[in-house]
C-alpha cells in the first residue's frame, strides 16, 4: 500500500509539473510569437538611425 501512494504521488507531481509549464507556455504563446517581428522591426529601426547619421552633412567650408 505505501509504494502504491508514493507512485501515485509521483505521478501527480509529474502532472503537476507539465500542467504548469504548459500554463506558462500558454500564458506567454502570444509574446513568444510575436518576437520575430520584434527583431525584425529592431534591425529596421537600427539601419534607419545608421541611414540618417550617414546622411549629414555640415555646413562648414572646408578649410585651407
Amino acid at each position: 500500500m505505501k509504494n502504491f501512494f508514493h507512485n501515485i504521488s509521483d505521478i501527480l507531481l509529474a502532472i503537476l509539473i507539465v500542467a504548469v509549464c504548459a500554463g506558462v507556455i500558454f500564458w506567454r504563446m502570444q509574446i513568444i510569437m510575436k518576437y520575430p517581428e520584434t527583431v525584425i522591426d529592431n534591425q529596421q529601426t537600427e539601419q534607419s538611425v545608421d541611414d540618417s547619421a550617414d546622411d549629414t552633412t555640415t555646413d562648414e567650408e572646408p578649410k585651407g
